[in-house]
């Protein structure tokens, strides 16, 4: 979700046996909450790292260090004891003597045998009841740390330098390649010997698992094809197709499919078993070439010449001696080969299909997993959830209020993409600004062009009515001269006044609360090459805003040229039309920074500096100016408008799998109608 919303959420509910995803696209980021959490828990995480690489291992090596530690402590607990002495287990999400232990079993679906286990332990007492616990300790796991690579993303090799990041770090998870096909990351990806799996036997083998592995996520069935089999080729194997919904989620729309949900799922289901073939033999192609290199030169076929074969005579003793050593240092050398190059092997089973966009109910759920999908993801309903993600209180608040019409798909990505957005946070609302100011300006620029044209139209009249009155026409023409000069002379005034701001250089950098154009490019995440620009540019950038804006304002003009002829109506509707370009250039937010504000803003707030409360008193004395809160982008799912509170991790879990009370209201529409409200809407625009 986002930049930051999940960036320490393995942190959070790992230890709670949940999977989640650490997004790798801000480093910078990243590494500001390494050092934020060592300054928080006491814990000295050395040095901050230098580089895009050094800053990923880094922040997933501690992420990794202490998910282990919160796991050993949660099993290290004993379970609460109002659910002792023949009781049963208190699932209420409020009771105060629940350990996080407790809360790890009753946040399982009601059909899992692990919890099953877990109430039968608790209608245990005495020395039987400890042992119990002790054997249903043995069988709790961790939940998996992943982490997202946004693969179209790679300027400057950030993509690249993701997947070197994670391939060095500590964490033995699964790797989410996302947003689009990038065959150089599939390429890096094979540089790195922890993505394989390997065995020393023949192909047949079962090998070991990779100790990390491959998700693709995927919105149809033909991209999942192509890609899986170009890491087949590479010898790499899918564990994971994540399906996601290409319109009801949050974030990045992609509409091109034009297809449903439970269409995708249902193509993908029914091939799941020919897609598993298909990259199971291209793997088992690899294996066998990667072998062949394996086998060190002058190690063929060929077989050893007899003595005494032919007419060549046989070898002396000494020469016979020297033979067999070359024999024997050559069965060495293979031998050595065969054990330090161990054989990648293909998997045995097909890969997982899972869901996710627009679920957030049990019986969504249930109906998703009854057409054939092996899990589901969930991800908007955590945004209320402060035990499970980043997020300033602000934001969460505006979050919690926010209405079906305050979630939609907006202009708002510099990538040119529909991008599903909270059109009520603080981002959104500094683009609204920046747009009032720019129409405002436009519209006082008009106006003093106006007044320049009828005061000419006025000068002329003059003229014309002296040389009817017997006049002399030169001191007529002699009025209106400076009559019109004197408001030429003014309008460059006015014009100042009103558009000075928008001449700036696209180089000023000013704070994101201005109102200029655009922002400030100072990450570099989105630049892209577009024609114009000699180097690549974010479509957020003051850069391209200005000039997008000049471009869209010559268009108009050569587009009212050519109509001038014709009705004012047509000339109204021309303007309308290029207002609206002005307007969805304008409405276009800095998301790579402002994605990730609110876990700024969260750190900023949980973890100060040792200066900070120093800081505070010199800013209430007016000694220093206080910090400027940086805008915030939020992109939830559309089914954040049916959740209005903040909610325990508990509550939601036990929501979700219909263990607890249900937190939507009864007459929520399902997931799957939402989805085809969208489509019917991007249809008729």
């Amino acid at each position: 979700m986002g930049v930051c919303y999940t960036a320490d959420t393995p942190i959070r509910v790992a230890h709670l046996g949940l999977t989640s995803v650490i997004p790798l696209v801000d480093d910078g980021l990243l590494e500001e909450y390494r050092m934020a959490y060592g300054e928080r828990l006491g814990v000295d995480v050395g040095s901050p790292q230098t580089t895009r690489i050094g800053r990923i291992r880094a922040y997933l090596d501690f992420v990794a260090d202490e998910v282990s530690r919160k796991f050993e402590r949660i099993r290290g607990m004993r379970l609460a004891r109002c659910v002792g002495s023949g009781a049963q287990p208190c699932s209420g999400a409020t009771c105060a003597e629940l350990t996080e232990k407790d809360r790890y079993f009753l946040m399982l679906p009601a059909d899992s045998p692990l919890r099953a286990e877990y109430e039968q332990v608790c209608a245990l007492s005495g020395l039987r009841r400890v042992a119990a616990e002790v054997a249903l300790t043995e069988k709790m796991e961790c939940g998996e740390i992943q982490a997202n690579i946004m693969v179209s993303l790679n300027h400057r090799e950030a993509a690249f330098d993701a997947v070197r990041g994670f391939a060095a770090s500590k964490v033995c998870g699964s790797l989410v390649l996302s947003a689009g096909v990038n065959l150089g990351v599939f390429e890096e990806l094979a540089k790195h010997e922890c993505f394989y799996r390997k065995g020393a036997g023949d192909a047949s083998a079962i090998g070991t698992a990779p100790r990390k592995r491959i998700i693709l996520k995927v919105s149809d069935y033909r991209s999942a094809l192509i890609q899986s089999r170009y890491l087949a080729k590479k010898g790499l194997e899918v564990y994971e197709f994540r399906i996601e919904s290409g319109v009801n989620c949050g974030g990045h729309a992609f509409c091109e499919g034009r297809k449903t949900l439970p269409e995708v799922l249902a193509e993908f289901v029914a091939h799941r078993l020919e897609l598993f073939e298909t990259s199971r033999a291209m793997i088992a192609k690899f294996a066998e070439a990667e072998t062949a290199k394996a086998l060190p030169a002058g190690v063929g076929n060929a077989p050893a010449p007899s003595a005494g074969v032919g007419n060549a005579p046989a070898p002396s003793a000494g020469v016979a001696s020297v033979a067999s050593d070359k024999n024997e240092k050559k069965s060495a050398v293979l031998s050595s080969a065969a054990s330090v190059v161990a054989k990648v092997v293909p998997p045995l089973a097909p890969a997982r299909i899972t869901v996710q966009g627009g679920l957030c109910t049990a019986q969504e759920i249930e109906d998703v997993l009854a057409l054939g999908a092996d899990g589901v993801g969930v991800g908007t309903p955590f945004l209320l959830v402060p035990q499970a993600t980043s997020c300033d209180a602000e934001t969460r608040a505006l979050l919690a209020a926010a209405t079906r019409a305050d979630v939609r798909l907006t202009h708002a990505s510099p990538l040119g993409v529909p991008f599903m957005n909270l059109v009520t946070s603080s981002a959104a609302e500094v683009c609204r600004c920046k747009t009032e100011a720019y129409f405002k300006a436009r519209a006082e620029k008009s106006g003093s062009i106006v007044a320049t044209s009828e005061a000419n139209a006025a000068a002329a009249a003059t003229a014309a009515d002296a040389a009817a009155h017997g006049t002399e026409t030169s001191e007529a023409n002699a009025a209106a001269t400076a009559t019109t000069n004197e408001i030429v002379a003014s309008a460059p005034a006015a014009e100042t006044t009103a558009m000075a701001a928008f001449r700036a250089s696209a180089e000023t950098v000013a704070t994101p609360a201005d109102n200029l154009p655009g922002f400030p490019c100072r990450q570099h995440y989105l630049c892209r090459s577009i024609p114009g620009f000699s180097h690549p540019v974010c479509m957020a950038s003051r850069e391209y805003v200005m000039y997008r804006l000049a471009e869209i304002d010559r268009q108009e003009s050569e587009s009212l040229d050519a109509l001038n002829s014709l009705a004012a109506s047509d000339a109204i509707s021309i303007r309308e039309k290029f207002d609206a370009l002005r307007r969805e250039t304008l409405s276009r937010e800095c998301i790579c920074r402002f994605l990730g504000n609110a876990g700024r803003e969260e750190i900023r707030g949980k973890s100060p500096t040792p200066n900070y409360e120093r800081e505070k008193i010199a800013i209430i004395r007016g000694a220093k100016t206080a910090r400027v809160k940086e805008p915030v982008t939020v992109c939830p799912g559309p089914n954040i408008a049916y959740f209005n509170r903040e909610y325990t991790l508990l509550e939601m879990m036990q929501h979700l799998y219909g263990t607890g009370p249900m937190l939507t209201p009864a007459d929520k529409p399902h997931a799957f109608d939402v989805e085809k409200e969208i489509w019917i809407s991007i249809s008729k625009n």
